[in-house]
């Protein structure tokens, strides 16, 4: 299906908006272009409808438009990356809760107007991968249902004391396309240690104490998340609890053999976070 924004396809519209964005592969390759690149799960699968009550969908305005995913922090509050957040504003663009299926209406959504944005003040732009998070606080509360809720737990320990965890979003699912995916999509991935992960990547990147380098499992069957993707969460199980430890942010190419992707790292920005919570966390 392709949305439509005035007389700009969804199609038109993400070539122009990677165009804006100016996110770049490490190295001389675009890591994303209006050709053929998006932010994006790759080698997942559907989830279970609402079975990811946290994830949002942040779009350009009140009924398309999905730009990237969020996570729900509180009754006001979303949290996203930084690079997603560069690309709303406070007039015209929403976050999408309750949804499955992107395109269409359903019962379980709720739609909410964006009433400020806090990027994080030493984020240093598009071209750079450092501190890439901000908060989102929407104009109305979300109401808590079955299919709307907040995240049940942030990361507050490093390292990440489990290898296994789950990205997901609405991004799609080749390099090559730009499509986005109708139904939420979830994989498993492995969470790598940071000193591995620079050997592998070498110096085109420095890989900060604040990421999360992701991989998949079984090098033979790509996972990794592209277009569409960024902002969503990486989330973990600790004693029966959904636990964010990190939020989608770049990566080279998608689903690349043996080429880690990278999260921005929650733990490290526990306190810019909670300053923007309704709910402060107990002393």
């Amino acid at each position: 299906m392709e949305f439509i924004f005035g007389n700009i396809s969804l199609s038109l519209f993400t070539a122009f908006l990677v165009a804006f964005i100016g996110i770049y592969q490490v190295g001389s390759t675009p890591l994303i272009t209006g050709n053929n690149n998006s932010w994006k799960i790759v080698g997942g699968g559907d989830a279970i409808p609402h079975e990811l009550p946290w994830q949002v969908s942040l779009r350009q305005n009140l009924n398309t438009l999905h730009l990237c995913g969020g996570v729900i922090l509180d009754t006001y509050t979303v949290l996203t990356t930084a690079r997603c957040a560069e690309l709303l504003d406070t007039f015209y663009s929403s976050v999408a809760a309750g949804k499955h299926n992107l395109s269409a209406t359903e019962a379980s959504q709720q739609i909410l107007i964006i009433s400020s944005i806090h990027v994080h003040p030493q984020f240093p732009g598009s071209t750079d991968y450092s501190n890439d998070i901000a908060v989102i606080k929407v104009s109305q509360p979300f109401q808590w249902t079955e299919f709307v809720t907040p995240i049940e737990s942030l990361h507050d320990e490093y390292p990440i004391s489990t290898e296994i965890a789950t990205i997901s979003g609405w991004g799609t699912k080749r390099e090559e396309e730009i499509a986005l995916q109708e139904n939420l999509q979830k994989a498993t991935v492995k969470i790598m240690d940071n000193l591995d992960c620079q050997q592998i990547v070498g110096h085109e990147i420095i890989v900060e104490e604040s990421m999360v380098c992701i991989a998949a499992f079984n090098s033979d069957e790509p996972v990794d998340s592209c277009t569409g993707d960024q902002g969503g969460p990486l989330i973990v199980e600790e004693n029966g609890l959904a636990v964010l430890v990190g939020l989608i942010s770049f990566g080279t190419g998608c689903g690349r053999p043996n080429v880690p992707s990278f999260c921005t790292r929650v733990f490290n920005y526990l306190d810019f976070i909670h300053s923007y919570m309704e709910t402060q966390p107990a002393k």
